[in-house]
């Protein structure tokens, strides 16, 4: 490479040198020496490195994804557990539900029937007493919700522990 000097460029009233560059042309001489201006590798020559676009383009598992995933809740393991007493399992807002629209807003029958069931020892004597006492005398739908909601409370007091 070729450095030529001027000298007659003024800037603030001083003589400032101002420096070209001119390549040189490669010739077999100048072959064997490291001219690192023009063989210096940049980032793009390196092995290995990657362009952001390139880094971003891999899928990778985005949190929105990872949140997303089903998980089982503490409420659907619960749901299937084996219940001891009926009338702790059956919380305030089913109590009321189960007085108002199965037992007629009666408290004493709701209470006498939950005690009832309680003392039997297997499904099939309480199935057959809320079929005979309760569904067949209070009229219950056995479709509704509300119906099917209590037998499975139940169910779930006999389950074996």
């Amino acid at each position: 490479m070729m450095l030529k000097k001027q000298t007659n460029c003024l800037r603030k009233n001083q003589l400032i040198p101002e420096i070209e560059w001119h390549p040189q042309k490669k010739t077999e001489a100048s072959n064997s020496l490291f001219d690192p201006l023009f063989e210096t590798p940049t980032l793009s020559h390196q092995p290995g490195v990657k362009e952001i676009n390139e880094l971003a383009e891999h899928k990778t598992e985005s949190l929105n994804d990872r949140l997303k995933q089903q998980k089982t809740e503490v409420v659907e393991v619960l749901k299937h557990e084996p219940i001891k007493d009926l009338r702790k399992a059956i919380g305030i807002n089913d109590r009321f539900v189960f007085i108002n629209d199965l037992f007629r807003g009666d408290e004493a029958m709701y209470e006498r029937s939950i005690k009832t069931i309680n003392s039997f020892h297997i499904f099939p004597e309480a199935e057959y007493w809320i079929n005979r006492e309760l569904v067949v005398k209070l009229g219950w739908d056995r479709e509704s919700e509300i119906v099917k909601h209590f037998y499975h409370l139940v169910k779930r007091r006999f389950i074996s522990m």
